[in-house]
């Protein structure tokens, strides 16, 4: 029953996405919107590192080669929630907004020792915003409400081989071969103070396309107790078919526009060239398994990990605008601390505090808007808890994770946000003693 509600939830994924909104920001409204603007509920809290965050137990679809690394006989499900409170401010105007989304679905398993796959829904680019302008003209008052909605979605299907396998050294290569769907839409209604008359713009880009993302990572077995892992994940330029509509309306009523004139339509067909992005991490494990430290039996578990993106917007262009963006670059630093890694001990002084996972990070990356010619950057604090379903002997977890952080370029005449992001994560495995997609032979 539980593997046809977790195949149902696939199938009706992109109904669950579409349509959802994932971003606030008014910068959404360049481009293709806001890319990624999700956090995953583990990641998030450790300063948004995922390059070569490589587990037995963990779903990582932002390095595809990490499905290689998946436990046979114990497929994943993992599903998210996203929610972000932003609070804005220019000069000494302020608002605020919020949202709550679905975040990521996926399914993972391994196939055999060398073969990992993956299936799944996430977004990939966001338009949310809503902003009011007026300008005084003669004895009347024109207003402007600036509005954007819709996003693009990637469902994808992945696929890892282990090249190298040795007790030492493990090597994998993987790949995600994703379809981009979605429509998103800007729109500016003006109107006079005095009248219900005004006009409507609205330009929406509808984009259909296939898209390639590739990965790699090698695990280091130093020591019995220490890990190392590289990770690479590699996302190349690429031309997504595109359609374009340019529609300016005359209304009678601009919250009623039916019936109304349309005075321009323009429908156009065209490519969209994606920037291309790079990111290299790493992951050291520190496991104490012998059991016998200050006479405990608690096996301690310290995980450092960092990344660093570089993303090269001279490489984006769009047939229909003639936008530009600068260059990006992301570091990020998480830190995680299990009191007792085993989490199928079920000895009678291991509690459920010493099988939870602390996690603790930091993200500064710069950002592709600029304000008056000045470069905006992100910066945010994250911490989070993984919490173990201790009622079955399975791997399944609960994962919250927090981020508090700022988009700003320093500034004080630019818009500056302060926002506090949760999300909320499940994974959920069989138990020990069950396996799905079992097929049972008939004695």
């Amino acid at each position: 029953m539980l593997v046809k509600t977790l195949l149902i939830l696939l199938a009706l994924s992109p109904l669950l996405l579409n349509g959802q909104t994932n971003t606030n920001s008014p910068y959404s409204s360049r481009g293709i919107g806001e890319i990624n603007p999700l956090t995953h509920s583990i990641f998030g809290a450790l300063g948004n590192v995922s390059t070569a965050l490589i587990d037995s137990a963990q779903l990582n679809p932002e390095n595809p080669s990490s499905y290689s690394f998946l436990g046979k006989g114990q497929p994943i499900f993992s599903i998210g929630l996203a929610s972000n409170f932003s609070k804005f401010q220019e000069s000494k105007t302020t608002s605020s907004s919020n949202f709550l989304s679905i975040n990521y679905l996926t399914l993972g398993m391994a196939v055999s020792n060398r073969f990992g796959i993956c299936f799944g829904l996430k977004p990939y680019s966001s338009t949310g915003y809503e902003v009011k302008n007026h300008q005084i003209n003669g004895k009347d008052t024109l207003h402007y409400l600036y509005t954007g909605s819709g996003g693009f979605s990637n469902a994808y299907f992945g696929l890892a081989i282990k090249l190298i396998t040795h007790h030492k050294h493990h090597l994998s290569l993987g790949s995600n071969l994703g379809y981009i769907f979605g429509t998103n839409s800007n729109q500016i209604t003006t109107t006079l103070s005095s009248t219900t008359f005004g006009g409507i713009r609205d330009r929406t880009l509808q984009i259909k396309s296939l898209n390639l993302d590739y990965g790699m990572s090698y695990l280091y077995r130093i020591a019995s107790d220490h890990d190392l892992v590289l990770g690479i994940t590699y996302s190349p330029s690429q031309s997504f078919s595109s359609t374009y509509n340019n529609t300016l309306i005359y209304a009678v009523n601009t919250k009623n526009v039916l019936g109304n004139d349309t005075l321009q339509n323009n429908n156009l067909k065209g490519n969209l060239q994606t920037a291309s992005s790079v990111s290299f991490g790493f992951k050291y494990d520190f496991t104490k398994k012998n059991k016998e430290i200050n006479n405990s039996n608690k096996s301690p578990q310290l995980q450092l990990s960092g990344d660093i993106k570089l993303t090269d917007w001279n490489s984006y262009s769009n047939t229909f605008t003639n936008e530009t963006f600068k260059n990006t670059i992301q570091y990020g630093l998480g830190f995680q601390f299990a009191p007792h890694f085993d989490f199928l001990d079920r000895s009678k002084n291991i509690n459920l505090i010493h099988r939870m996972k602390y996690r603790i990070g930091g993200v500064y990356q710069t950002l592709p808007w600029s304000d008056q010619q000045i470069q905006l950057t992100n910066k945010a604090l994250t911490f989070g808890i993984g919490i173990p379903i201790i009622n079955q002997f399975s791997s399944s977890s609960i994962n919250l994770s927090f981020l508090y952080g700022q988009r700003w370029n320093g500034l004080e005449t630019t818009l500056r946000e302060n926002y506090f992001s949760f999300n909320f994560g499940v994974n959920i495995t069989p138990a020990s003693y069950e396996r799905w997609f079992k097929k049972n032979k008939i004695d």
